[in-house]
């Protein structure tokens, strides 16, 4: 058999443990909890300065900005398997491709020609594993036996697999009975088991790298009280807060439920595409690393849907992207001191274009640019295209990208902003809320502002508390979309060249003239060809007597 598997790794059984981030909550963020705040008002000055450095904490956590990173270097770390003794857990949310960290490797055979690997897929319970790639090529799997089997390169006996979806009671797999791993649970760690039989031809160059397409976690949605499967953006964001695993480890008690399910059912509207065919609004579709800040990992959910988390009163609200009818007006006589104005923000904070990347599934889940969203009218006002370039970590749809970008770039055209110190009157005003102004001496009478921050604090003339507001004009139509409006991406586009089948027939024109052959006058055919240098190489030319059925081949040029 010559080259094997055992060529390059003896037979081994590698043990590796799936190392979790535990994040404990608030406190750890510097959040304070409900209870340091205490029931009575005691000190005013006291609770204002707790309330203010809650308010000052969260506004700077939930910025629904992701931090600085290539997404291209994620996924590509995302879609390979690794071996290391101690490995970060990964988590899933919604449905992507992912590879894993090798737990346990063990070769078989007179010459170490079968080979058993165990990669870990993620740190808790997935929902089921949908499609199997090895080196990029898809196997299409039947089920035989104690194990999914498939045809790769033409090998029918070449690969095999089963999983385990990370149940903390799970039972070993009886793929495994012949390895050392035979009694392995892998608790509370949904893995892929892997046999690869060697030959030449399927595996010339080793080991492969084996992915598969997976659908992470179980949410609990507090529309019906049920924990299942979704791609739900709010749905997801709730559980990665209340997760005591690798979220926020928040308890039920801290989330502001009735934001969550009006932002859930948002998401689950439908949103029709150019196709005919319609989406969800907003799911989330990505995986992240257990080493990941979870300040990080939330804003990088939090692009999936242009959501804005806010944490007051002891509890976390959550807001989608989407245009809420404000309910409160401020008026003059709610100020509570000077306001501060910014007609429009400087050069190098506004944009009129918007482009970047996302992972595309017809592509194998690999980084791809969308379409990008333009607007000549903006581009003319400023004049020159002025680029943002985003990433969407977490978004695996080009139209929803594009819709997340447009919303973007009618918000940054919106460009009044300003701060107020109101009375109490204000305090039941929160952040990403939509609010009325009317201002009469700026020419304002209902103009929509969106607050951007909200903070408590006892600066007033003598000390009287006040609410600071900061708000940025908004419309409605910052969040407008025709359906089917978004740019159709055509991931393989179809090739302008010629069908190599199908030439076009050249110009022809036929004449004789008399010519002297062997001192005999003869009667010469000349043949001229009108046709193209730009595909066509040469043309051959045959004729014929007309009443004779056998072509003499004149010649190539």
């Amino acid at each position: 058999m010559g080259f094997s598997f055992g060529g390059v790794f003896k037979a081994v059984v590698v043990a590796a443990a799936v190392a979790a981030a535990v994040y404990t909550g608030g406190a750890s963020l510097g959040l304070l909890s409900t209870a340091t705040i205490s029931a009575g008002i005691g000190s005013f000055v006291a609770m204002a300065a707790l309330t203010t450095a809650v308010a000052a904490t969260a506004s700077q956590l939930l910025a629904g900005n992701p931090p600085s990173y290539d997404l291209s270097e994620s996924v590509r770390g995302q879609l390979i398997n690794r071996r290391e003794p101690v490995g970060n857990a990964r988590v899933i949310y919604g449905q992507t491709r992912v590879g894993g960290t090798i737990l346990f490797m063990e070769s078989q055979g007179a010459k170490n020609e079968t080979m058993y690997i165990v990669q870990a897929i993620a740190g808790h319970e997935i929902n089921a594993v949908s499609k199997v790639y090895v080196n990029d090529t898809e196997v299409s799997l039947s089920l035989s036996g104690n194990a999914y089997v498939g045809t790769y390169k033409g090998d029918a006996n070449a690969v095999s697999f089963n999983w385990l979806l990370g149940i903390d009671t799970q039972s070993p797999l009886a793929f495994l009975s012949s390895t050392k791993a035979l009694t392995y649970q892998f608790k509370g760690i949904s893995v892929l088991a892997s046999k690869l039989v060697y030959n030449s031809d399927t595996f010339p160059q080793g080991l492969p790298n084996i992915t598969c397409v997976v659908q992470g976690k179980k949410v609990f949605d507090p529309r019906n009280s049920t924990t299942a499967y979704s791609q739900n953006a709010a749905l997801c964001i709730r559980d990665y807060l209340t997760d005591t695993r690798y979220g926020f480890g928040a308890s039920s008690d801290e989330l502001d439920d009735a934001s969550f399910i009006e932002s859930a059912n948002i998401c689950d509207q439908d949103v029709t595409l150019a196709s005919g065919a319609t989406e969800k609004r907003y799911t989330i579709n990505g995986a992240f690393s257990s080493a990941e800040q979870p300040k990080d990992v939330l804003q990088k959910m939090l692009t999936a849907c242009g959501g804005k988390l806010t944490y007051a009163g002891g509890k976390w609200t959550l807001r989608v992207a989407h245009y809420r009818t404000p309910t409160v007006t401020i008026t003059e006589d709610m100020i509570a001191g000077a306001i501060t104005m910014q007609a429009s923000q400087s050069r190098r904070d506004i944009f009129n274009a918007v482009k970047g990347s996302y992972s595309e599934p017809s592509a194998l889940y690999q980084p791809t640019s969308f379409p990008p969203v333009t607007n000549t009218f903006y581009s003319a006002e400023d004049g020159e295209v002025i680029w943002k370039d985003v990433e969407y970590p977490f978004t695996t749809s080009s139209a929803t990208c594009q819709r997340l970008s447009k919303i973007e770039l009618e918000k940054a055209r919106q460009q009044i902003s300003f701060n107020v110190p109101c009375k109490l009157t204000a305090f039941a005003i929160q952040p990403a809320d939509n609010v009325l102004v009317t201002f009469p001496r700026y020419g304002w009478n209902d103009k929509v502002f969106e607050v951007l921050t909200w903070e408590f604090t006892a600066t007033g003339e003598n000390n009287a508390p006040i609410v600071n507001l900061t708000l940025r004009e908004t419309a409605s139509q910052v969040y407008d979309w025709v359906g089917g409006s978004e740019t159709v991406v055509d991931f393989a586009p179809n090739t302008n060249l010629p069908d190599p089948f199908t030439v076009a027939a050249p110009g022809l024109s036929v004449s004789d003239t008399l010519t002297v052959f062997a001192e005999s006058i003869i009667t010469t055919l000349i043949v001229d060809i009108a046709g193209t240098s730009t595909f066509q190489d040469r043309y051959e030319v045959e004729a014929k007597v007309s009443t004779s059925d056998i072509w003499v081949t004149l010649g190539q040029a």
